[in-house]
Formats: C-alpha cells, structure tokens, sequence
C-alpha cells in the first residue's frame, strides 16, 4: 500500500473517531450514541441501544480497535465506557428479547471479548463468560436460528470465546445452542439441513440465511470436535448450493441491493464458505472451491450506500477477507475501493448512509453507521490487530 493512501485511511479513521467521540452523550462512568431508525418506510425515529449491529456494542468494538492499533487514549475511554452498563454485577440481559450475535445476548458476549482483547484486559472476558452463563437454556432452544438474531449467533459468540478461553465453562450451553440447531433443522433431501429464519421458507445467506448457521456449527465443532455439528454444516452446505442453483431472489423483489451483499447474497455465502475451509477444508477440500466461485461471483455494481452491512465498505470488508482466504487479488480490489469510498466520503464531507443525516443527526453504528466504515478501513490499515467482524472473528 502506498504510504499516501495510508495516510489517507488514517485519516479517515481519525475522522470517524473524532465524529464518535464528540457525538457521544455522556452520563456518569458511561457513554451512548443516538441514531436513526426507520419506523415506516418512510420516516425515522431517534434509536438508542446496545447492539453490535446498530447500537452502542458495536461501536464499542470499533473504538477499542482504533485504541489497539493508534493508541488513542480517547476512544479507549470511550469503549470502555460504551460497555460499563455491562461490566456491573446484573447486567442488564433483560434488555434483550434475541440471543443473537448482533442483536442479542451474543452481542454483549462478542463485544465484550473483541473490547477485552483489544485493550488487552481480561476482566471484560471474565465478564463475557458470567454473561454467558446466565443464560437461560430455554431462551436458547425457544428462540430464533439465525445469526443477527437467534442461536446461531449464541453460538458463534461463544466459540470466540472458547478461543480465547478454552476452558471457559460455557460449554453446555454452546451444546443447548447446538442441540437447539440440531433439532429444529429440516431435511430437504436426505443430504441436506436447512433451516427456516425470517422467512417462511428456508435462504442461502450470512446474516439471514443457512449459510451463517452452517458456518457457526463448523466453527464450534472445529473447536470442541463435535461430529455431529460438522456434518449438519457440510449438510446447510449442500442445501444452500442446491438453492442458490435455482438463482432464487431471497428477498422476494426483483431488484434488491442487499442479494449482492454479506446479509443475504453470494458474497456472504463465500464468506462462511472460505470460513469452513479455514476449519474444516483439510478433510473437505471441495468447501475451498465453492468459496472461490461464490467470491467470483460477486457483483460490482457500485454499491448507493456506504455502510458495511449491504454498502460500499461491506465490499471493501468482504474483499480484504476472500484476500486473507481466497486470493491476494481480492486485497488488491479492496483497497482500490476503500482509496475512492474514503476520497469521495472526503470530498462530500459525509458519507451515504440509510436514512442519512437528517438535522444534523448521523448513523454512527457499526453495520449501518459510520463506524462500520471506520472499521473497515482500519482493518486494511492493520488486518493483523483488526480482525472481520462480518465473521465474527475474533
């Protein structure tokens, strides 16, 4: 990388942290951020929460990233801060209806280990462990499948975790989650298990779809060798394969943004795929290959919107990941389009959110907001400390 557009990425970076940290609102030892949502289509109300994906968990991920690489003591405060409710001796679980990794229990967990790791303090894993065993089995097998909401998402939190703690003791509800998988699973055909998510029927996809549920059971049973969830892995394979083969409009619309993007499309189902070769492709080399096609399958329309669930910087996201997995050409691609998001954001002074700045009120989430395109510029400045959240890595 040219020291110039590394430069500029730093700059880029600095900016979204210096919007963070200046539009936070301070109480106490704690800090939060106010967004926008939309309420019918058309309108928005003001948001506050505790996601990763649009609230405040997830912006705490981002701000102890940038501490890691830049040493800012700023945004280490801030992270620090932005997890503070859930450092307390009862954690406010109530808050969560969801058990998933975005919107869910699995959010706290993550955040708390991504924040723990970067800020190389252990007492935020203590934390995400207690967290975790407070859950309730019963939330776990009653709830949904998916990885932004459900159990899937539980599980990947909790696989991250045992990484960085093997004998954690979470595992049995790592089980409950995968017996929950297990059970609620349906058979296609006899070599095939799909699972039903926020549709009626079942999807190929990341965030929604069997994809991110096949690859969260391969990533658990690379780490406890559980035979059983690495064979419904390589099965929500094989289904999602043969569903992506009637090229299938998961959405229901003919023209969707979102199909081409890590939330439902190919470009997500290459990521689990290039995930489940980085576990399981040493006795199943064919899952190196699908990950390729799928990779090169992505589409390169110009994305209308920046953020890094279904924008511009989840492509570039999306990118430098099939660069560390699949081929270095990837990283290339990321970075040219990081060089033209970031001087374009540059230029206009804003970047293109949903529902973008209304009165001055900016998206500052991770998934939606802008500190999703910080995160994902950070990550090519220094993909060896900033790991893809798209994946859930940690």
């Amino acid at each position: 990388m040219r020291e110039t557009h590394r430069q500029e990425f730093r700059e880029f970076c600095d900016s979204v942290t210096q919007e963070l940290v200046s539009a936070s609102i301070q109480r106490e030892n704690r800090v939060g951020w106010v967004s926008l949502k939309p309420t019918d289509g058309v309108g928005f109300e003001l948001h506050s929460g505790y996601s990763l994906y649009e609230g405040s968990l997830g912006i705490a991920v981002y701000l102890a990233a940038y501490a890691d690489v830049t040493g800012d003591e700023r945004a280490e405060t801030a992270a620090r801060q932005a997890v503070a409710p859930w450092m307390e001796a009862s954690p406010p679980l109530a808050s969560f209806s969801n058990v998933g990794v975005m919107v869910g229990v699995g959010a706290v967990c993550y955040a708390l280990v991504r924040v723990g790791v970067h800020l190389s303090d252990p007492s935020y894993v203590d934390k995400a462990i207690e967290v975790v065993r407070a859950v309730n089995h019963s939330r776990v097998r009653d709830g949904r499948t998916d990885v932004n909401f459900g159990t899937a998402g539980l599980l990947l939190a909790i696989t991250g975790l045992l990484q960085q703690r093997p004998k954690a003791p979470v595992r049995s509800v790592g089980r409950s989650a995968v017996e929950s998988l297990l059970t609620s699973g349906v058979k296609p055909s006899p070599d095939q298990l799909a699972w039903t998510t926020v549709r009626d029927d079942p999807t190929a996809g990341f965030a929604h779809g069997v994809d991110g549920i096949a690859y969260a059971l391969g990533r658990w049973a690379a780490v406890t060798s559980d035979d059983r969830a690495r064979d419904a892995a390589l099965a929500g394979c094989r289904f999602s394969d043969s569903w992506l083969a009637k090229s299938v409009d998961p959405t229901g619309q003919q023209e969707v943004v979102s199909w081409e993007a890590w939330c439902w499309g190919r470009p997500g189902v290459a990521l689990a795929r290039a995930g489940l070769n980085d576990v399981l492709g040493d006795s199943h080399p064919w899952l190196a290959n699908q990950a390729k096609i799928y990779a090169s399958q992505m589409g390169d329309t110009p994305k209308p919107e920046d953020c890094l669930c279904h924008g511009t910087f989840g492509d570039i996201a999306l990118q430098c990941e099939f660069g560390a997995t699949i081929a270095e050409t990837y990283r290339e691609s990321a970075r040219e389009l990081a060089i033209n998001a970031v001087k374009r954001a540059t230029t206009a002074g804003q970047l293109r959110l949903p529902n973008e700045r209304v009165e001055s009120v900016a998206r500052p989430s991770l998934l939606l907001g802008i500190a999703g395109a910080g995160y994902a510029t950070l990550r090519l400045l220094a993909p060896e400390r900033v790991p893809s959240v798209l994946n859930l890595s940690v």
